[in-house]
């Protein structure tokens, strides 16, 4: 088929979406669109069409396609740039128009790392309490990069994580529970390091504590 003779004789609303078209080149279907596309390369009926300019086409609806599929996942919460790219491939992008898009969602606002990880750190300590480092370790598996993870978590003030240790004991243990100091700082401190706290803010919150926790019955004098 040569350049003059591929013209579009036919464009079809489709039934199941009405955003998307069915182009017909020479009576016979040639490829769907998105009515962004078709607006943006004016296809109407009669336009003659190269095998250049359907390739460029072909590329700027696969282009809308993964913006659109974008949007619907990053509709239902937050996502990590990482996140959104590794949807996108799993969902058969080329990593390249992947890539792009996030690019683009990035530029639009509609992915922010830095936000993601604050707003990460504020749920986690008020819904899950952890310390920072393994608040840092939990938003690096979600693809933020170490620079940015360490400046969430360092927003995180030292009086609420030891807020959030105190909890975390309080929870966990029944006043009086222990038989002695060793046991008390052994048990409990080994509770808060697994939950990402330091050793300096764990024996200052536990000595704070231990008096609470140590059953008054087997206290030696």
């Amino acid at each position: 088929m040569s350049d003059r003779e591929s013209v579009i004789t036919l464009i079809e609303r489709q039934k199941k979406n009405p955003k998307r078209y069915s182009i017909y080149v020479n009576d016979e279907y040639a490829f769907s669109v998105h009515e962004d596309v078709l607006i943006k390369y004016r296809l109407l009926k009669g336009r003659l069409m190269t095998p250049a300019e359907i390739e460029e086409i072909s590329v700027e609806e696969e282009r809308n396609r993964a913006r659109q599929k974008a949007i619907r996942y990053l509709g239902f919460k937050p996502r990590t740039r990482q996140e959104l790219l590794r949807h996108l491939i799993q969902k058969g992008f080329e990593p390249s128009i992947a890539e792009e898009t996030v690019d683009w969602c990035e530029e639009q606002g509609y992915v922010n790392d830095r936000q993601y990880a604050e707003q990460w750190v504020r749920e986690r300590m008020h819904l899950r309490p952890r310390g920072r480092y393994l608040l840092k370790q939990e938003l690096i598996q979600r693809g933020i990069d170490a620079d940015t993870a360490e400046r969430a978590v360092h927003r995180l003030s030292e009086e609420a994580e030891e807020t959030a240790a105190r909890q975390l004991i309080e929870k966990k243990y029944t006043r009086g529970e222990f038989d002695d100091r060793g046991q008390f700082m052994r048990k409990a401190g080994g509770f808060l390091q697994r939950k990402g706290f330091e050793h300096a803010l764990i024996m200052r919150v536990l000595r704070e504590m231990e008096s609470d926790y140590i059953s008054k019955s087997t206290e030696k004098d």
